[in-house]
């Protein structure tokens, strides 16, 4: 299954739900979507780009974990929270915006993301983060 189309009803998507879906290559998750479950695309490793709908408060542990391909993600404003291991091996992943809405990022969320840079705000939970785990760190210009 290299693609999936999701009902627009769907709010919920659950622990594991897609793990190790090894063909998924494309998703676009609907706008009414407020959760997404721990490891919830772990292991999808052609999965290249995904939206996170702007419902979505918390990236969970291990959501997308050895995604290896993905290029593009959004995190939306909505974020207050990304867990450890949200991330870890998503070597394809080389520029993510993280928002000031962002206050906590637990250790290991970035885990072997060994390209990654990260793009926040001056100040930001997500410039502290990357300078104190040593991933390269770009501040965002003020936006008018």
């Amino acid at each position: 299954m290299e693609e999936i189309n999701l009902p627009n009803s769907l709010e919920y998507i659950g622990d594991d739900v897609f793990s190790n879906c090894f063909s998924l290559s494309k998703l676009k998750l609907p706008d009414t979507v407020s959760y997404i479950g721990y490891g919830a695309f772990a292991g999808c490793i052609k999965l290249r780009e995904i939206n996170i709908p702007n419902q979505v408060k918390a990236i969970k542990k291990s959501t997308f974990a050895q995604c290896y391909n993905l290029e593009l993600i959004n995190i939306p404003v909505s974020v207050t929270k990304i867990e450890g291991s949200a991330f870890f091996q998503c070597y394809s992943l080389t520029e993510l915006y993280i928002p000031p809405s962002v206050v906590t990022i637990d250790e290991g969320a970035f885990n072997s993301c060994r390209n990654l840079t990260i793009i926040a705000e001056q100040g930001s939970e997500a410039e502290k983060y990357a300078i104190k785990n040593g991933i390269k760190v770009v501040i965002r210009e003020e936006q008018n």
